[in-house]
């Protein structure tokens, strides 16, 4: 009986990372922004984005016999204006556009991804976006 428990605990420990598929990596670069594009002034080499929060609120939850309701989901649209100086367009796909190329792609109500991290985005972000989709990546050549 003790060889079998062996047995089983050691094919457990080895069969584990096997049955479990692929360890959890965290990302190496922080979470990017999906903006929109509310407004473009080129000649101040300026763009205004509109984000979308979205917070959760617990409800009050009085008659301990029942089960709490879902949170209420609160959405919250911020909006701010940032010069491009520094920045380079890039697609998600990894081609690097011209700065005409970028700004000219900066159309009103199209989507922009966004990161403040120079080393860009990490790929488990990048699979569920666009390959077409514009990045503003900080240029560290500057």
């Amino acid at each position: 009986m003790k060889i079998s428990i062996g047995v089983a605990l050691s094919v457990a420990f080895i069969a584990w990372p096997l049955l479990g598929g692929e360890p959890f990596v965290p990302p190496t670069t922080a979470t990017p922004s999906i903006a929109i594009v509310r407004k473009v002034d080129r000649k101040k080499g300026e763009v205004n984005f509109a984000v979308m929060s979205l917070s959760l609120q617990p409800q009050k939850h009085e008659d301990k016999k029942k089960p709490p309701p879902p949170p209420v989901a609160r959405r919250e649209l911020q909006e701010f204006t940032t010069g491009l100086t520094g920045f380079k367009f890039v697609t998600v796909g990894g081609k690097e556009l011209t700065e005409k190329e970028g700004w000219d792609r900066l159309k009103i109500g199209n989507a922009v991804i966004l990161t403040s991290d120079p080393k860009g985005v990490d790929p488990i972000f990048l699979t569920v976006l666009s390959k077409d989709a514009v990045m503003l990546i900080p240029d560290t050549a500057e």
